[in-house]
């Protein structure tokens, strides 16, 4: 007789719990998002017309770069422009740094990159200067 009466009730409490575990899982909603993918063709440019300017009062220091840009096409935007300038460390053989510099200033197709104080990059150890685009 015992076993006649748990039965009913556990079947009651398995149907009870599967309805708030439903409940929950039904209550959870996600937004709705965009993803995707695409392709498209990545254009070049010409930096050209290229000047150094030295930190005042410390000449083995560059604190900008100025250089006019030739775009192979017009960009849909203003492109975000930035110069890089390669450090190489002297002391130990094929150690680059790269020092970015603040977003670069355009008037016209020429662009004036600046260096924050303190992280310029040295004259002596600079060899490669680099010009990254993003329209």
């Amino acid at each position: 007789m015992r076993k006649n009466r748990a039965l009913p009730l556990l079947v009651v409490l398995a149907l009870v719990l599967a309805a708030l575990t439903y409940a929950f899982a039904a209550a959870v909603t996600v937004p709705d998002s965009t993803a995707g993918e695409g392709q498209a063709r990545i254009y070049g440019a010409a930096a050209t017309n290229v000047h150094y300017i030295l930190v005042s009062g410390n000449p083995s220091k560059i604190s900008k770069v100025e250089f006019t840009l030739t775009l192979e096409q017009t960009p849909n935007n203003d492109p975000d422009v930035f110069a890089s300038i390669a450090n190489d460390n002297p002391i130990v053989p094929a150690t680059t740094t790269w020092v970015q510099s603040s977003k670069c200033v355009p008037a016209g197709t020429t662009y004036t990159c600046s260096f924050a104080a303190g992280s310029e990059p040295s004259v002596v150890a600079a060899n490669w200067l680099r010009v990254t685009i993003n329209d």
